[in-house]
C-alpha cells in the first residue's frame, strides 16, 4: 500500500486551524525575515573585527575621557604583554584625541609583544610632531634603522633632528651627515649638544 498523501491532511489542517496556521506562516516569515536582516548586518562587518572597544577590553567599563583613556593606555603599556599590545594597536586605529594617540605610540615602545610596525609608519605620516617623534622612538627600540631615515627629510627641524639623533646612537651615520649639510650649520650645532647630553 502507497504512503498516505500528505497534501489533503495539510489542507485539513489549515482549514481546521485556519487562522492558527496563517499566523504561524506569518511569524515563519518575520522570523526568517529577521534573521535574514541579522545575517545581514553581521556579514557587514569584516571578520577580526572586535565586537566590543579596545577600552572594554582594557578593563573599562565606559570610555570615560581622555585623561581616563590615556591612563588605561599608559596601564596596557607598562604591563606590555602580547594581549596588551594587540589591544594598543586596536586603541591606535579607533582614538582620534592627539593626547591618547601619544599615548598609544608611548605605550607600544615598551610592549614585549609583537608590535605592528605599520603604526609607526602611520605615525612617521601624521600631522602632529609628537607622533612623528614618537614614531622615530618606536623604530628605534625595534631597532628598524632604515624606517627612521626618511624622516631625516621631514619638514620640522625638530622630527628631523630626533631622527639624526636616533640614527646616530645606531651608528647609521651615512644620511646624518648629509641631512646635517642640508640643512646647516644651526641643525649640525644642535645635534651636537644632543650628543653631548
Amino acid at each position: 500500500m502507497p504512503p498516505p498523501d500528505p497534501a489533503p491532511l495539510l489542507l485539513v489542517l489549515l482549514a481546521w486551524r485556519g487562522d492558527a496556521a496563517i499566523a504561524l506562516i506569518i511569524l515563519a516569515a518575520i522570523s526568517l525575515a529577521a534573521g535574514g536582516l541579522w545575517l545581514a548586518r553581521s556579514e557587514e562587518r569584516p571578520l577580526g573585527t572586535p565586537a566590543q572597544p579596545w577600552w572594554a577590553d582594557a578593563g573599562a567599563r565606559e570610555a570615560g575621557d581622555a585623561a581616563s583613556r590615556l591612563a588605561l593606555v599608559e596601564g596596557l603599556g607598562a604591563r606590555g604583554g602580547s594581549r596588551d599590545c594587540a589591544i594598543l594597536a586596536r586603541a591606535w586605529v579607533a582614538e582620534s584625541d592627539p593626547s591618547v594617540r601619544e599615548g598609544v605610540l608611548a605605550a607600544l615602545q615598551w610592549c614585549e609583544g609583537e608590535v605592528p610596525l605599520e603604526i609607526f609608519h602611520e605615525a612617521l605620516d601624521a600631522p602632529s610632531e609628537a607622533e612623528r617623534i614618537l614614531a622615530i622612538e618606536g623604530f628605534e627600540r625595534r631597532a628598524q634603522h632604515a624606517a627612521i631615515e626618511p624622516a631625516l627629510a621631514d619638514p620640522s627641524d625638530v622630527v628631523a633632528l630626533a631622527a639624526a639623533y636616533a640614527l646616530r646612537r645606531a651608528g647609521a651615520c651615512d644620511g646624518v651627515t648629509q641631512a646635517c649639510a642640508r640643512r646647516g650649520p644651526a641643525f649640525a650645532a644642535m645635534l651636537a649638544l644632543l650628543e653631548r647630553g
